[in-house]
């Protein structure tokens, strides 16, 4: 229990540096772009729907475990080119990527509005968040084949203390753990995100400024100390179609704050149709993943992500397992998903 006791006290601490990717990290980043980057809302030609969670440390007690529920949509305020020939997808691979060169992607030539909305939860030991914020982006066509897109979200972050099982050496004076107990261990931060992405058919490259804004709107003391300086996101894919209908795509993100250290994921899937993908992935924190997914139906996917720690936790049955199901709906053009 000392242990625990100890490891709590740390991962409090830690928490009040910063909402950061540290506190809410999918390795599936391409498919919650959204979460890490507002500019993403309305980049599919679709409304996507996705709930996803993330158990980490799972063989750790109170182990981390981060959840979501995401939404997001686009509305076009110009016109755009109308597909033609859509049921060629299956019956000719080759002609179908010939197509959603030339026409596919044309659709993203409209100025477009996108909108998003989501809910979130996580908790860290004795530590418990929970938010919800709406995004907007609105899309640029630079170019026949590279969209600009611009982006803001605004939401709030409740972050409770259960400080039941926490011990200090001399809490009377400790001002830090006296700022955690007022009002239940609670506080509430008012949080403003922005982001930009330029984008092609075949690579999207992004960059985001999370908690570009922190404002405590709560009668706590903002406990997160000096914790609310903007968390620097980098996103860059690549799509590379060879033959037989395959789909290569590395990837890798990277985000950085003055309060914790660089974090970066480099990824590469191989996609299959709109069928079954796979992929692998190393964090620079020292762990490996490997992922997975699935089309059950044309509408709704499953995917899947083992990750497996290579640092000193590895010997305590620390693995991590992280889990999406996400669908798309209202998809009249029978549009491949750019993200996911």
């Amino acid at each position: 229990m000392a242990v625990r006791k100890y490891i709590a006290l740390i991962l409090v601490f830690s928490a009040t540096q910063a909402y950061t990717q540290k506190q809410f990290q999918f390795a599936q980043y391409q498919q919650t772009a959204l979460l890490f980057n507002p500019a993403f809302s309305g980049i599919e030609d679709f409304v996507d729907v996705k709930l996803g969670y993330r158990n980490r440390w799972a063989g750790l007690e109170n182990s981390p475990t981060a959840a979501f529920l995401m939404t997001n949509m686009a509305f076009r305020i110009s016109a755009g080119s109308k597909y033609k020939r859509r049921g060629i997808r299956l019956v000719e691979p080759e002609a179908y990527h010939k197509l959603e060169t030339s026409e596919e992607f044309q659709w993203r030539k409209a100025h477009r509005q996108g909108f998003g909305a989501w809910i979130q939860q996580n908790t860290n030991t004795d530590v418990s968040e929970i938010g919800g914020f709406l995004s907007y982006a609105y899309h640029l066509p630079l170019s026949d084949y590279i969209v600009w897109s611009v982006g803001a979200s605004a939401g709030v972050i409740n972050a409770k203390l259960d400080a039941g099982n926490l011990t200090v050496s001399d809490p009377d004076n400790d001002a830090a753990y006296q700022n955690y107990l007022r009002d239940g261990g609670a506080s509430t931060d008012a949080i403003i995100n922005l982001g930009t992405v330029v984008y092609s058919r075949d690579w999207y490259i992004g960059y985001a400024a999370k908690q570009a804004v922190v404002s405590n709107i709560s009668n706590v003391n903002n406990f997160r100390s000096d914790g609310n300086s903007i968390t620097h996101n980098f996103m860059l894919g690549i799509t590379y179609k060879p033959k037989y209908g395959f789909l290569v795509i590395p990837g890798a993100m990277v985000e950085y704050s003055a309060n914790v250290p660089l974090s970066y994921l480099l990824n590469i899937r191989v996609r299959y149709e709109d069928a079954i993908w796979g992929g692998v992935g190393y964090r620079n924190d020292d762990a490996v993943n490997l992922s997975f997914g699935l089309y059950l139906t044309s509408m709704i996917a499953f995917n899947y992500t083992f990750e497996y720690s290579l640092s000193e936790l590895s010997g305590l049955n620390s693995s991590t397992h992280e889990i999406i199901l996400a669908v798309k709906l209202n998809n009249k053009n029978f549009s491949r998903a750019y993200m996911w």
